[in-house]
């Protein structure tokens, strides 16, 4: 089964953080203080903010319901 999505610049590259930042912390790379700051200050800038219902969680409710 295919899926095809259309999606923004913005969106992709929230796409893009979103899935990197999953790999590192589950590959155990997040081991120091710098990395969650810069990990976090990628999501405000993706989200537009720091709002739990903002950018990111439109676009993951977009992507959960594309099928």
């Amino acid at each position: 089964m295919s899926i095809h999505l259309i999606v923004s610049e913005a969106e992709q590259q929230a796409i893009v953080n979103a899935l990197a930042f999953y790999n590192r912390v589950h590959a155990g790379e997040m081991e120091n203080r710098d990395s969650w700051e810069q990990w976090s200050l990628a999501f405000d800038e993706d989200n537009s903010g720091s709002d739990p219902e903002g950018f990111v969680d439109t676009l993951a409710t977009k992507i959960a319901t594309s099928i």
